[in-house]
């Protein structure tokens, strides 16, 4: 599904180049759920950046379903993101103004669809992930484990072929970090969404499929 073939990102700093990732090859294929590890500045984040197409590489070749896309324009980016992959971070960024619902409608406004179709998939994917009577609670009235939820009802919403889960159980409790990964673990097995987490947590990357880890801009 996704291949990147030596990818190398730097950052440029007071006119020093600053390499973040150094020759990096990784595939994801259908149905994997991989946990990526790795300190504090050992590039994991600028990966899943560039895996998520929010970032771009310094140089190396990037596929998505067998595409190079290296000559794709930003908005044709943003059409590829929309579709295909879904995000969940620690943060949640759920718009406090917003209800559950409304926050979990947001990706389709980028679709050719009427507010009722999109009201109808926003209310399935909250069904899904346990959230079926808070659809309209603002985030300032749910515990931050509803708030994940809501979260990755969003990242489902458009029906994406990969999750990227940048420590979504960073800011949970023990016993509602475990209720977020059952619920991704569910999807994965149930559904076979592709999954990558994200997390310095061994426990959470133990129950993955797999595990890839990262230092100092390599995978080891």
């Amino acid at each position: 599904m996704i291949e990147l073939n030596n990818i190398h990102k730097s950052y440029f700093l007071a006119g020093q180049e600053e390499p973040v990732l150094k020759g990096i090859n990784f595939k994801m294929n259908d149905g994997d759920m991989i946990a990526l590890m790795g300190p504090s500045g050992s590039g994991k984040s600028t990966l899943m950046n560039i895996i998520g197409l929010l970032d771009h590489p310094t140089s190396g070749i990037y596929k998505l379903n067998n595409t190079e896309i290296a000559s794709f324009e930003s908005d044709q980016l943003a059409e590829l993101r929309n579709r295909y992959i879904g995000f969940v971070f620690q943060s949640f960024f759920l718009l406090p103004r917003l209800t559950a619902l409304q926050n979990v409608m947001l990706p389709l406004l980028y679709r050719n669809m009427t507010r009722e179709e999109m009201k109808k998939l926003a209310m399935e994917k909250l069904i899904k992930v346990g959230m079926k009577d808070l659809t309209h609670h603002k985030p300032s009235q749910l515990s931050g484990g509803q708030q994940q939820r809501v979260a990755i009802a969003r990242a489902l919403v458009g029906d994406p072929k990969v999750i990227l889960a940048d420590e979504p159980t960073g800011a949970l409790d023990a016993k509602t970090s475990q209720e977020v990964m059952d619920l991704l673990i569910g999807l994965n097995q149930a559904e076979g969404t592709t999954i990558v987490v994200v997390t310095h947590d061994e426990d959470v990357a133990s129950q993955c499929k797999k595990v890839t880890r990262i230092r100092d801009g390599r995978l080891i």
